[in-house]
Order: structure tokens, then C-alpha cells, then sequence
């Protein structure tokens, strides 16, 4: 059963999510009105001794607060399928739930520019080539550096860049120093980390 012709996966440890993340997926909502997207906050920490790697905030934490992000927008859904899926997981695997679950018409994983530059690192890479094309976020008009991707042959046409709300926001900052950063939270993903005391 096909339940959406076009399924948007966007992972990411969300630790905290914040402004930026929001920006992203309000510009590929609206880039994608028919779309529907899934916010897939990543359950398994990866497989590092680094401690600022590590997630802060549990699973479930990290969940509500995504939650709490999304809410208000239309065709945009938060998913725990990470939690169900076998460890260690990869993207790969998530977007294959997804596609065998749905079998959209059009599958695209939403990442950063940064994310693109290491892609082909990334386990597996050429079989999610195979499966799901790339949406990646943009400050400026990116048109040479899509068709330079897409002129490689293992891309073949599989990458979109899309303009995308210049942000500052990052995670990483947020966690060492929250109270700097606090315009970069969404007023009730920083109440709900207040309350229990996460990033302090």
C-alpha cells in the first residue's frame, strides 16, 4: 500500500533540535507541498570513545522534544521506527522501512551540505543511491555544484540542492552553553529542557 507518492526522511540525533532543523523542513514543505516527512531522530549512539559525540539527552528526551518542534506543521511526522530497528542502524536501513512499508513513488533522504560533502563515506552509500535521491539544504544558488554531483556517475541525477534559510544554529554549541544559545531553541523544546534539566 502506497499511503504518500513522495516520502521525505530527515535523521539526525536532534540533540537538541532547534531552529535550524525547523528551518530545513519548513523550506522542503514548502519546496514539497505534497510531500510527506518524517523527522527520524537516530536511537543507537555511534560507535565512538568521543565523549562530544555522544547524545546528552536520552531517546525519549530527544523524541518529545522533536515533538514539540514539529507539532504545528502540516505533513510532518516524528518517528521512533529508529527504536524498532536492529543495532547497529544505519541510514540505509531506515530508508528501506520506509520504502518497503510505503512504496512512495519518490523516496529522498533531507540532509545538510556538510552531510553531502562525506556522503560517500557513509555505510553503504551506493545502495541508498540506489533507493532514495538527495534533498540537500542550501545558502545560495548551488545550480554549478548540482550539476557538478550530478554529472558523477555513481549520482546520476540523484541530487537536489534546495535554498534553504541561512541559520547559525548548531547542536553541538547548544549543548556546551545553552544559555548563549537560547534563541536558537524553539521556546518549548527550552522550557522542556529546563525542566529536566538537560544541557546544563
Amino acid at each position: 500500500m502506497s499511503k504518500h507518492a513522495h516520502i521525505i526522511v530527515f535523521g539526525g540525533f536532534f540533540d537538541p533540535p532547534h531552529e535550524g532543523h525547523l528551518a530545513l523542513v519548513k523550506t522542503a514543505s514548502r519546496r514539497f507541498p505534497k510531500a510527506q516527512i518524517y523527522v527520524v531522530p537516530s536511537f543507537a549512539p555511534p560507535q565512538t570513545t568521543d565523549k562530544e559525540k555522544l547524545p546528552q539527552a536520552t531517546y525519549e528526551q530527544r523524541q518529545m522534544m522533536c515533538h514539540l518542534l514539529f507539532e504545528e506543521l502540516e505533513h510532518v511526522e516524528v518517528s521512533n521506527v529508529e527504536k524498532n530497528l536492529s543495532s547497529p542502524n544505519y541510514s540505509l536501513h531506515t530508508l528501506l522501512y520506509f520504502k518497503d512499508l510505503y512504496k512512495p513513488e519518490r523516496l529522498s533522504f533531507l540532509m545538510g551540505d556538510d552531510q553531502l560533502k562525506s556522503f560517500t563515506k557513509w555505510h553503504e552509500y551506493k545502495k541508498i543511491l540506489e533507493i532514495a535521491d538527495l534533498l540537500v539544504a542550501a545558502r545560495d544558488d548551488a545550480t554549478d555544484r548540482e550539476q557538478n554531483w550530478n554529472g558523477q556517475p555513481e549520482f546520476d541525477g540523484k541530487v537536489e540542492f534546495i535554498r534553504n534559510q541561512l541559520s547559525a544554529a548548531q547542536s553541538r554549541l547548544i549543548r556546551e552553553n545553552k544559555n548563549e544559545h537560547s534563541d536558537w531553541l524553539d521556546p518549548k523544546v527550552a522550557a522542556y529542557a529546563n525542566r529536566h534539566l538537560i544541557y546544563q
